[in-house]
């Protein structure tokens, strides 16, 4: 998938596509995290949020409890979210990379 603009992950998300796995990266800080805000926020009902959201540390979960996390169905809803901050850490995880290609 081709990058996005922080402009138009915006409109995509406020035409209602969903889905999909989002790597949120650049310089700026503070638009990485309110683009991570948006996407929640267009995936998740208020209601049910605390049932299907998880965020976790890259250097603080382990890649097999990251990988239930991911694996797990949503609960009452269409969609479940799980954001990991600060991925650098398991970039050299053999383990991480074994279950990602699985």
């Amino acid at each position: 998938m081709p990058a996005l603009s922080h402009e138009r992950l915006t409109r995509q998300l406020r035409e209602g596509e969903r889905g999909g796995v989002f790597f949120l990266h650049g310089e700026e800080d503070h638009l990485k995290r309110l683009a991570a805000r948006e996407v929640v926020a267009a995936h998740l009902d208020p209601g049910t949020r605390d049932f299907n959201m998880d965020e976790v540390r890259g250097g603080e979960v382990e890649a097999e409890t990251l990988a239930s996390l991911i694996q797990t169905p949503p609960m009452m809803a269409e969609w479940r979210v799980v954001v990991v901050r600060d991925t650098e850490s398991l970039a050299g995880s053999a383990t991480f990379r074994k279950l990602l290609q699985e």
